[in-house]
């Protein structure tokens, strides 16, 4: 796992979700829209995985599904109309 000179407690699921494409949590549901924005934000900042992705014609977007107490993410990679 890479780590950055500053690591948020969501960059483990960030780093998970890359590698497995989908990650469970779970947390109260008062906190489930600041994990589901720090999560995107992990996305956004992860500069490298950007890019990386670009190359191969990719562009990434998470997507969730709230559970009761479960936040179910998912990374769905959708092919560029350039890379056609």
């Amino acid at each position: 796992m890479l780590t950055t000179p500053y690591s948020s407690r969501y960059n483990p699921v960030w780093e998970i979700l890359k590698k497995d494409n989908t990650v469970a949590i779970a947390a109260m549901p008062q906190l489930h829209k600041r994990v589901i924005k720090a999560v995107l934000k992990r996305k956004n900042l992860d500069i490298a995985f950007k890019f990386s992705q670009a190359e191969l014609g990719y562009r990434c977007k998470i997507e969730y599904q709230i559970t009761g107490n479960t936040i179910i993410f998912s990374l769905k990679r959708k092919l560029r109309l350039s890379a056609l």
